[in-house]
């Protein structure tokens, strides 16, 4: 998880998954670059960091810290990435995307939790494909990354650079999609960068109740 710039947002992200996440399905590196590196460059220190830290699990996360995490969002967003990867040729997907992408293709799917772990209702939603998947929330098989990556470089000081895009173009070219979970299971809190700026499509980005949104 990149951490730079937003601390409230960081405690808010970092209580909602030690809230909402089992603590054996995970492993969590947090990385700030002070804004220095440019996010291409951060993510593929943390990921590096990560790897040498933890190892590697099953599965490689990305999120930034703009983000709240629901009950269950990691076996929901598993789940679904195994099914999608299978049957609808899907590299990566998300908890959740940018407000302005919308699906255009979906397929119902819904999450049964076992009686004993559940403190909510099951998931009841669709797995949406997607013409782009940002980096605030991504799951994708550690041979994804492997194959596709790492991140383009990008300039320090600025954000939107293009480098989630750039991946999973990528990945597009070899025929796999991109996918994210509606409704979202990880939530978008920012309607503010990094640097304090207004995000592109910050008028989309709605209150939630108990959720900071900044």
């Amino acid at each position: 998880m990149l951490t730079f710039g937003r601390p409230r947002l960081v405690e808010q992200a970092l209580r909602t998954l030690e809230f909402n996440t089992s603590p054996f399905e995970y492993t969590l590196t947090t990385y700030d670059d002070k804004g220095l590196l440019g996010t291409g460059n951060a993510r593929n220190q943390v990921i590096e960091l990560s790897e040498k830290t933890h190892g590697r699990g099953q599965y490689l996360y990305l999120s930034d810290c703009d983000v709240a995490f629901r009950w269950g969002w990691l076996p929901i967003l598993v789940a679904a990435y195994e099914y999608a990867s299978e049957h609808l040729s899907v590299g990566a997907i998300g908890g959740c995307c940018h407000p302005y992408h919308h699906a255009i293709e979906s397929v119902p799917f819904e999450y049964k939790f076992e009686e004993y772990f559940s403190r909510h209702a099951d998931y009841h939603g669709a797995i949406g494909i997607t013409l782009a998947l940002p980096t605030q929330s991504m799951l994708m098989d550690w041979s994804i990354y492997d194959k596709y990556g790492p991140f383009d470089k990008t300039e320090p000081g600025r954000v939107n650079c293009g480098e989630d895009w750039l991946f999973t173009e990528r990945m597009r070219k070899d025929g796999l999609r991109v996918a994210a979970l509606y409704p979202p299971v990880v939530l978008n809190t920012a309607r503010h960068d990094s640097f304090g700026n207004l995000a592109v499509g910050h008028e989309l980005v709605k209150n939630i109740d108990g959720i900071l949104i900044e």
